[in-house]
């Protein structure tokens, strides 16, 4: 009898499962097919087609699954009833925390960047041996490096990586540290960040693109264009209960609530050609029309990321043309994805803005710097960069 009942608990169980598979299909085939071929092209260039062929369809297979949503909420309504502050992962570097604040966040543990500096230190002797300047930028992490407001018996893994990081190059390399802007300033740290998202908002992002060009043109004299990096040049359209960020889609929205978003435009004049080589696109007109990408725009919490808005997706390569710029000047930005809400703002300053992003980029950028008579590189990361080697392979 035990036997016969455990076949059918194995049947019925199959047949679930099988049944999500088919419902899975038939839902969201279409958008895991679109998905699946649009990260291809972006990708399989550099990293070689099997490869992202199988985890372009994974990912999106994934993030498509019937049900998907339901089962997370479900899981988000016990972990708040129990009060809990970590919801792991199988995954340690996907693990969610709740700080006090209220926000989520990771918590990167078991990593070396000594390596990684020393990568950054050959690369900045070519850069040099080039004549063009360089400078690393330290973007902050969502955890306070002054109150980290972890759980009771958390210990901050991720800002000290940055710290010896920036200790190994400091004597031979130009850095800016941008945590110690907002400790300097006083600025309320939570306000900087989504709640549900490790990224921070795009507000954010304008206001470290006004310091950052700020600090190159003390640095390095590029007569770069400050004119248009205030907030009372944009307009701010927020969109209320908007957003669900990477953390939130981990956790659900019973646990970890909504965030607003918030559509930054200019009130100036704007005329812009974008080109995205891998994807054979370019788009010359407005700001809107090109800097924007409106399409990532929706309220499929599970589904959607309104913060691809802001430049699309994580591209290898993208070049800024600004044909309303006062100079010449020519800027290469090596960036993460903390950089697409900095790219807008940071573009009206320059003649041309070109940005790699060494995850999925192949050459060398110091020879397409110098090709492309570069005056100024900036390599702007966060620290939770530590996960992926390929953002030090220069």
């Amino acid at each position: 009898m035990r036997t016969v009942k455990s076949n059918w608990l194995v049947i019925v169980t199959s047949a679930i499962l099988f049944g999500i598979c088919i419902m899975t299909v038939v839902s969201g085939g279409k958008a895991i097919l679109s998905s699946t071929l649009s990260n291809i092209k972006a990708q399989s260039i550099n990293i070689g087609l099997p490869k992202v062929v199988i985890s372009e369809f994974e990912d999106s297979y994934t993030q498509n699954l019937f049900g998907k949503s339901y089962f997370v909420e479900v899981l988000g309504v016990f972990n708040k009833s129990l009060n809990k502050q970590i919801v792991l992962d199988n995954e340690d570097r996907y693990t969610v925390y709740r700080m006090t604040n209220g926000q989520l966040t990771h918590n990167y543990v078991g990593y070396d960047t000594t390596q990684y500096a020393e990568n950054y230190l050959s690369f900045a002797k070519q850069m040099e041996g080039a004549n063009i300047p360089l400078l690393y930028v330290q973007a902050p992490f969502k955890i306070d490096k002054y109150d980290n407001q972890l759980p009771y018996g958390m210990h901050d893994e991720t800002n000290p990586l940055a710290d010896n990081f920036i200790q190994i190059i400091s004597e031979d390399c130009d850095y800016y540290d941008l945590r110690e802007e907002i400790h300097n300033q006083g600025l309320d740290y939570a306000s900087l960040y989504y709640k549900t998202d490790h990224h921070w908002t795009a507000e954010t992002g304008l206001w470290a693109s006004g310091l950052l060009a700020s600090k190159l043109n003390d640095l390095y004299d590029l007569d770069l264009d400050m004119s248009h990096l205030s907030r009372n040049e944009y307009s701010f359209t927020t969109y209320n209960n908007y957003f669900l960020g990477s953390q939130g889609k981990r956790t659900g929205i019973c646990y970890s609530g909504l965030d607003d978003f918030t559509l930054i435009e200019p009130k100036y004049d704007t005329d812009y050609t974008v080109r995205i080589p891998v994807l054979d696109i370019e788009r010359t007109g407005s700001y809107g029309e090109t800097i924007l990408f409106k399409e990532y725009m929706g309220r499929n919490y599970f589904i959607d990321d309104p913060g691809r808005v802001y430049t699309g997706d994580n591209y290898s390569l993208m070049i800024i043309e600004n044909h309303k710029s006062a100079n010449d000047t020519k800027v290469l930005l090596i960036k993460d994805s903390y950089s697409k809400s900095v790219i807008p703002s940071l573009a009206s300053t320059c003649r041309e803005l070109h940005v790699i992003d060494m995850r999925t980029y192949e050459g060398s950028v110091v020879e397409y710097a110098t090709e492309n008579e570069i005056d100024c590189v900036v390599v702007m990361y966060n620290p939770s960069v530590v996960v992926n080697p390929k953002f030090f392979e220069f």
